[in-house]
């Protein structure tokens, strides 16, 4: 859905990938009128893993089928599409978008974040009598997000924390944006616990996003940003009250230190059009490293490796310090040597290729990730805190010809992703065997990709 909402998927892609997901739907003679995703019988699973195995997929593939119809509405006409999406819809409901035991709020949760990707409150606005079923379900899942999650009345029964925050992000993204209503990307001085949020403290937020081929420089008291080709920022999304727009102006400057504009802001969820304000004088600053403003050592983003890192034994002595079994080399870790969380994985657009002379693989090429090159991919993205990322950037080389950039990739689940790569384009080299393995056997062990695929994607690497 993510390539969907930021447009990274053609209309004749996408057009197979729905006929795919309609054709794949499955029906059972117990439960006449309902589609369910995958293949499993929803009346012979156990219920307590239900969800997961059943209605979880089906949000999925219905969320993703709504989101290409509100794109390309003459596909609702289709009558496999339409059939499928019906049914399927009314099989969402079945048990009121709720988990079973003690996650049952979390997986509420997770169905409407899904739900909200698939732009539902405009799938209903576009078609409301499509399917009153589902259309009265959602309305009473909403009002019920609102009035219990919202207002802090359910907590989480392990820790006692609400879940108020989550559900009024999930809320912002669910409910369309009023006619005295507009969105507000911030940056700097006007974010989350910096000194003048307190202009914004009755918008709601909406999340992290990222504003491309922009830069931000540091101008003393709060920064400013200015067009960058190449260059990412990142910040966070707020819905407000038309009514506070002078106000900020004002603030701001508008129109003699700033001017306000409207832009697109991309997170893992969606692509959105917002207003942010550009800074008008000139600048002789370099951009701002880290790419966000205000930050703390001890935040948490994510570290997306391509390269050995793939391997956390490997990525371990980039943390914790000690002698790499692979290539024999030491490293003294990180000062917070703090062993990251789980990691994630993920195919990213851009390509990776061998380049300089690295000492520490027998003097050939090491990876790098050019972000402009055509390709995609695979990387493992650990979660680690800010002032790891730095102590990692240092360990592997921080100048621009080596591993100097920290590149932004986006957002994932409302924290920045970065990479480490060079400034500009190194020169290739074809790296050692030893290093080539190593990646080899990350591709298989944490992507699953046969001996086939492997060697289709080294080799393309190689030739790049």
């Amino acid at each position: 859905m993510t390539n969907i909402n930021t447009q990274n998927i053609g209309k004749g892609e996408l057009k197979g990938m729905i006929r795919r997901l309609a054709d794949n739907f499955h029906s059972y003679d117990k439960l006449p009128g309902m589609k369910f995703y995958g293949n499993h019988n929803p009346s012979k699973v156990p219920s307590d893993i239900r969800v997961y195995y059943v209605y979880t997929p089906t949000y999925l593939a219905c969320a993703t089928m709504m989101l290409a119809v509100c794109r390309y509405p003459e596909w609702l006409n289709i009558k496999k599409i339409e059939e499928t999406l019906h049914d399927g819809l009314t099989a969402c409901t079945g048990r009121e978008f709720f988990g079973s035991g003690y996650d049952s709020t979390e997986c509420f949760l997770e169905a409407m974040d899904i739900f909200a990707q698939g732009q539902v409150s405009n799938f209903i606005s576009m078609f409301p009598e499509f399917n009153p079923v589902f259309s009265a379900a959602i309305n009473k899942a909403v009002n019920y997000l609102e009035t219990n999650i919202c207002s802090g009345n359910i907590k989480d029964d392990w820790s006692g924390e609400s879940y108020a925050d989550a559900g009024k992000t999930i809320l912002a993204r669910l409910k369309s944006v009023k006619p005295n209503e507009t969105l507000l990307f911030v940056y700097g001085s006007l974010m989350n616990g910096q000194s003048a949020h307190e202009l914004i403290k009755d918008g709601i937020y909406r999340g992290k996003y990222t504003l491309k081929d922009y830069a931000m420089f540091d101008l003393g008291a709060y920064p400013g940003i200015k067009e960058r080709s190449g260059e990412t920022v990142v910040g966070e999304v707020y819905v407000i009250d038309k009514n506070l727009i002078p106000e900020l102006d004002r603030y701001e400057g508008e129109g003699s230190l700033f001017v306000r504009k409207q832009l697109e802001v991309v997170s893992d969820k969606e692509k959105i059009t917002a207003n942010a304000y550009i800074y008008l004088g000139s600048v002789d600053h370099k951009p701002i490293k880290n790419e966000m403003w205000g930050v703390d050592d001890n935040d948490t983003i994510w570290y997306a490796c391509y390269g050995s890192n793939l391997s956390e034994e490997r990525f371990a002595c980039y943390i914790e310090g000690g002698t790499c079994d692979i290539n024999g080399k030491s490293y003294i870790g990180c000062k917070d040597k703090t062993h990251w969380g789980r990691p994630e994985y993920a195919v990213v657009q851009g390509k990776m290729y061998f380049g300089n002379s690295s000492p520490s693989w027998n003097h050939k090429g090491a990876a790098f990730f050019d972000p402009n090159a055509e390709g995609r991919t695979y990387m493992k993205i650990y979660p680690i805190k800010r002032s790891q990322l730095m102590d990692i950037r240092d360990q592997e080389g921080s100048s621009e010809n080596w591993y100097g950039r920290i590149l932004c990739l986006g957002i994932r689940n409302d924290r920045p992703v970065y990479t480490l790569t060079s400034k500009t384009r190194r020169p290739v080299n074809l790296p050692d065997e030893k290093y080539l393995t190593l990646i080899a056997a990350q591709l298989r062990r944490s992507f699953a990709l046969d001996d086939d695929e492997v060697i289709s994607y080294i080799m393309g690497l190689i030739s790049a």
